[in-house]
């Protein structure tokens, strides 16, 4: 049957989740089609287990009986046992939370335990051994281990052993929190942790080996204590200071002689502070080159370089890439008795003995230019410095190398070759870069294969393809892929190494360099000449068994910019829903599926027209009696259904309008509606706590179901004329004030229901403008104004005041614009609301535009997308760096586009930060930051945040000024995939606006993957459109003959009541994507005009928003009219 309710997750129960899925398999409980599907519709941070136990193809006693038949183990059902206090005694509280164990029985011989997952051979080796007892291990659900988890060993907070922090009061559970997470992320080798606030709880995640585990889930009321914690431990943070970015620095103790340091960084999000700690262990050991990852090869080449004696040696990648300890790992080769080594570097991360290392202090003018110049007195062999920033240190950097100094570095860009640009790009001369830099060393980190699980693998054809791997030549066992085992905590993974790229300058570079020549240009040139790419040298690794294909694709980047991406869903909800519902039936397959929801893309159609056409049911009206046989109720016909005054009563007008839910039948037991959205399983619960009775569902056919709520509860007009006879009786008070009036329960009532019929219509704005002769109220639906029944002119203050009152704006003042929100709760979500006044001579002008989170299914599918823009979206933001942008004017749509973007991203190993003004859609697992520039907190300040944050994406609402503009660009040279919007008419347009913001062309060109401009048309409604033959006149204006359209047709709406004969229903996108490749960033890089620009991708096969619009017009989905309105 069709879910109509959610399972709570348990994540995390089980520890080899996809040996349980081939167990499951082979039982014959799930097929292919059914994982692919339940991947598709995994809502972070739930599991592929979790979403197959929410889809109802699992429950937890199937996947309690496999395990236990695998094991050779007996079923229990713990929940229905009373343990003895005597027996949970027998495990202490921290080995039972640790293993899940719960003892149940004790025969003197061996004690009897309770389990969930026995496929963890940690649990079944370790507990005997712990112990020191003979054990007979049972199986039982997660749910009942969880709760006699809960019932028997409630969770305490205990201090972590040997950690330090200063003065402390040991006894405080949340200090003792705090120490707890440290100490479990150094067992761990975590690189960071992260402190994230989400709507209803605190997420705490750990990087481990690159990847973001989540770790620990806190109740949201415990996020204040934890961070004012962190603040005073870092003794630099204000605890008081919430709205802004801060930094900090925390030094603990672990043991007796092991120190950490912990980088503090913090940043105000819609939902409370979030805060990320990098852990530095400043004892760690530092590896030599061969532990790196380098190949023989490429050890010998890089081996070649350190030992020269003198120019520069570049290391580059984005943070987090190793750079710093690969160069650790050059200093402690090359570091003998007889060389003099100086490091300069902002924090000193690793000791190495026998050299003098300097930290930078910037507070006390100690920079990497003041520390340099104070090194060059010392008389030193060889210099490092931790990165190169600004000019001044690279201009000292370049002088001590070309006088007689070997000078080691990091920079942030790319690739190897675009190192030469970014030194440009902060002054220094070209000819001092071709004369000083004698090597450029881009890396990257992938995951090591856990050499205790590994095994064998295969590649797709689209992974061999792009990696230009021949699989025939391979030899069998030799692709490996990752399994989990107790060793890598079932991740499959164990450790990391690097991918290298060594540009070598030898003098046919220098003269390139020296003639300006690009960055594709030298990058193209050095490939000639032998560079191994990123790409390239994790080819090798992969057929070498180190590494996987995804590790690989996740770091780098193909030099046709191409990389590899995950299938995505396919369905939105509702149509997902019913067609699940058919495919359980047997009536269809998913191939079959795929079909009609493509058919009802292309024409418009509504699905239960399809599946008649398709010939899955007779006429549409069959599909009630399928859903209605599906959730076990009776399917009614409403033709000839006449009420009695008594059922129709049963429950309020307004709560039938709203819920489109019509009773029908009463007895004793409840009430028996019908539901316009029968498979709605919300609606059921909200009538039933409205009209406190038990509710019962009848289902008939949804237009039925509303023309009889119209007839009988008159639908939204009936209540607004009701409404309206009223509000002609009020009289307004002399004095025009309006307070009064706005608190007057008519007024309340009225705009209440101006709103809800707003929110019904899925209208994304509400105008209230007052005239000189009558106060007009308008709606904007599909993007065009539609005017409703006006109230009195004289109630235009009190109704303008009541706005205010529930915006929080100052009510008196009508003289300046002002800015406020309102929050409704409708149903069981709420509705965002922005309001804005403007004083006009007859009186306040209001604007409420309607951020209606439920009303807005963030996926790309849904988009209307044509394949390949849409395949092109999914690759680009599956690129590990680079810059998209959306363009178009307000309204067309370009954060929809960017939110379903980041949807496709947003999974539990990926940190995704945001900065909006304002945040328009919560997306759960995603860190949005509001912009609030009263405060200071502009776009800049919170974008410079972020790089402390450890990002993998990037999205900010819009590019505003050259500031954000060019930190974005800096963060996309800095290892960033930055998602980002203008404002221009074209794809284009986006180039020459950038550059006009004060950003350099090159830079431009080196950072943008692509660009999409996008307009919103109205769509023809299904019901009445009908062909028509278009005049000359207005095809002359589309810029076509009639001896070109041939027998093409063209379509426009009539008018009914299912579009209020408006003719339109919906809109959908046009697009226009200008895909940056070599040529484009040539031109960019020679400033050239955007005309000439859009004219060469023309020519190289794009499609512009115009000839968008004609294809959507040839397809019967638009009008002419539409089109020409928009391009």
């Amino acid at each position: 049957m069709l879910s109509l309710s959610k399972i709570n997750p348990h994540p995390d129960v089980y520890s080899n989740e996809s040996y349980l899925i081939e167990l499951l398999t082979e039982a014959g409980y799930l097929s292919p089609e059914i994982i692919q599907y339940a991947q598709s519709q995994i809502s972070p941070p739930e599991s592929l287990i979790d979403a197959l136990i929410r889809l109802q193809y699992l429950t937890e006693d199937i996947i309690a009986a496999v395990c236990a038949n695998n094991a050779a183990m007996a079923v229990i059902d713990l929940a229905s046992m009373s343990v003895p206090p005597e027996i949970i005694a027998m495990i202490p509280a921290d080995t039972a939370r640790r293993f899940k164990a719960i003892p149940f029985a004790d025969d003197g011989f061996s004690l009897n335990i309770a389990i969930a997952d026995p496929l963890n051979f940690e649990t079944l080796d370790s507990l005997p051994a712990i112990l020191k007892r003979d054990v007979i291990f049972h199986v039982a659900t997660a749910s009942a281990i969880k709760k006699a988890l809960e019932e028997y060993y409630p969770e305490q907070i205990m201090p972590a052993a040997g950690m330090s922090f200063g003065d402390e009061d040991g006894d405080a559970p949340i200090i003792r929190l705090v120490q707890q997470m440290l100490v479990d992320a150094h067992k761990m080798r975590a690189s960071d942790i992260h402190i994230e606030p989400m709507e209803d709880r605190l997420r705490i995640r750990f990087r481990v080996d690159g990847k973001l585990i989540e770790t620990a889930t806190h109740p949201k009321k415990l996020l204040g204590p934890i961070i004012a914690r962190i603040k005073v431990m870092s003794s630099t943070m204000s605890i008081a200071e919430k709205r802004m970015p801060q930094d900090g620095r925390i030094q603990a103790n672990v043991g007796e002689d092991k120190q950490i340091d912990l980088r503090v960084s913090s940043v105000p999000s819609n939902h409370g502070e979030s805060i990320v700690m990098r852990i530095l262990d400043k004892s760690a050991l530092v590896l030599g080159l061969p532990q790196l990852g380098f190949f023989s090869d490429d050890e010998a080449t890089f081996d070649r370089l350190i030992t020269l004696p003198d120019g520069i040696i570049l290391v580059t990648g984005p943070t987090g890439s190793g750079k710093t300890t690969t160069l650790y790992a050059c200093l402690n080769y090359i570091n003998r008795p007889d060389k003099k080594i100086i490091t300069v570097e902002d924090p000193v991360e690793y000791e190495l003995s026998g050299i003098n290392q300097v930290m930078v202090k910037a507070d006390i003018g100690m920079t990497f230019a003041a520390a340099l110049r104070a090194m060059l007195r010392q008389a030193p062999n060889i210099i490092m410095i931790g990165e190169i920033r600004d000019a001044e240190t690279a201009n000292i950097a370049i002088n001590a190398s070309l006088t007689g100094h070997l000078v080691l570095s990091t920079l942030h860009t790319n690739d190897a070759p675009s190192s030469v640009a970014r030194l440009a790009d902060m002054g220094i001369k070209r000819f001092l870069i071709a004369s000083a830099v004698r090597a450029v060393m881009a890396q990257r980190l992938v995951r090591k294969l856990c050499d205790n699980c590994k095994r064998d693998g295969s590649l797709t054809e689209r992974q061999a393809q792009t990696l230009n791997i021949d699989v025939s030549r391979l030899v069998p066992g030799q692709i490996k892929g990752p399994r989990g085992c107790d060793k890598c905590r079932n991740k499959g993974y164990k450790g990391r190494m690097g991918l290298f790229e060594i540009f070598e300058i030898d003098d046919e570079v220098r003269n390139m360099i020296n003639d300006n020549l690009t960055t594709p240009q030298l990058r193209h040139r050095a490939r000639e000449l032998g560079m191994r790419t990123l790409r390239e040298d994790g080819v090798r690794k992969i057929l070498a068994g180190l590494t996987s294909a995804d590790e690989v694709f996740h770091v780098t980047m193909g030099d046709s910019n191409q990389s590899y991406c995950h299938s995505q869903q396919l369905f939105s909800m509702d149509t997902n829903l019913t067609l699940e519902l058919f495919i359980g039936r047997g009536m269809i397959d998913r191939s079959l599926a795929r079909d009609i929801k493509e058919e009802m893309m292309n024409s418009g159609k509504e699905l239960p027209e399809v599946l008649s056409n398709f010939g899955i049911i007779g006429n549409k009206d069959d599909i009630w009696q399928v859903i209605a046989s599906d959730l076990g109720v009776e399917c009614i016909n409403l033709d000839n259904f006449t009420p009695d005054p008594v059922i129709l009563n049963q429950l309020p007008a307004s709560l039938v309008r709203l819920h489109g839910a019509l009773p029908v039948r009463v007895g004793p037991e409840g009430i028996y509606v019908c539901l316009v959205d029968p498979l709605n399983p919300q609606t059921v619960e909200d009538l039933r706590f409205a009209a406190g009775k038990d509710i019962f569902l009848l289902v008939a056919p949804d237009y039925q179901v509303q023309a009889r709520i119209n007839e009988y509860y008159g639908g939204a007009e009936a209540a607004m004329n009701d409404l309206m006879s009223e509000l002609d009786k009020m009289q307004t008070a002399d004095n025009g004030d309006g307070t009064d009036e706005a608190n007057a329960a008519p007024i309340i009532k009225f705009v209440d229901l101006v709103l809800l019929q707003a929110i019904k219509e899925r209208a994304s704005d509400i105008h209230f403008e007052p005239f000189e002769k009558e106060f007009k109220i308008r709606y904007r639906v599909d993007g065009a104004l539609l005017e409703m029944q006006p109230p009195p002119i004289h109630l235009a203050v009190p109704v303008i005041s009541r706005v205010k009152v529930m915006s929080n704006m100052n009510i008196a003042e009508r003289r300046v614009p002002q800015d406020g929100r309102i929050v409704k709760q409708v149903g069981d979500h709420s509705v965002d609301m922005r309001v804005s006044t403007l004083p006009t001579q007859y009186g306040e002008s209001v604007v409420l535009r309607i951020l209606d989170r439920s009303s807005v299914n963030l996926n790309l599918d849904n988009l209307g997308l044509p394949r390949h823009i849409h395949e092109y979206i999914l690759e680009t933001v599956n690129k590990p760096n680079g810059i998209f942008i959306v363009t178009g004017p307000t309204g067309a749509g370009k954060t929809t586009t960017l939110y379903a973007a980041l949807r496709e991203i947003n999974t539990i190993d990926a940190k995704v930060l945001t900065a909006e003004d304002p945040v328009e859609y919560d997306i759960d697992g995603i860190v949005q930051i509001p912009v609030n520039e009263a405060i200071g907190l502009d776009f800049p300040m919170v974008l410079r945040a972020f790089l402390r944050q450890d990002p993998d994406r990037i999205m900010v609402g819009e590019m505003r000024d050259m500031e954000t503009a060019q930190i974005a660009i800096q963060a996309s040279l800095t290892g960033h995939l930055v998602l980002s919007t203008l404002h221009t008419n074209d794809s284009a347009g986006a180039v020459t606006r950038l550059v006009d913001m004060g950003c350099e062309p090159f830079l431009v060109a080196a950072s943008l993957e692509g660009v999409l401009a996008q307009r919103l048309v109205r769509t023809i409604c299904a019901d009445c459109k009908t062909p028509y033959e278009p005049s000359s006149t207005i095809l002359s204006q589309l810029g076509v003959s009639p001896y070109e359209l041939g027998d093409k047709k063209f379509y426009t709406g009539q008018g009914c009541d299912r579009c209020s004969n408006s003719g339109y229903k919906g809109r959908k996108g046009i697009y226009e994507l200008l895909d940056i490749n070599d040529t484009l960033r040539d031109m960019i890089t020679e400033k050239a005009p955007s005309v000439v620009l859009k004219q060469k991708a023309i020519e190289m096969g794009m499609s512009t928003l115009r000839e968008d619009g004609l294809r959507n017009i040839y397809e019967g989905r638009t009008t002419i009219e539409e089109v020409l309105k928009y391009t």
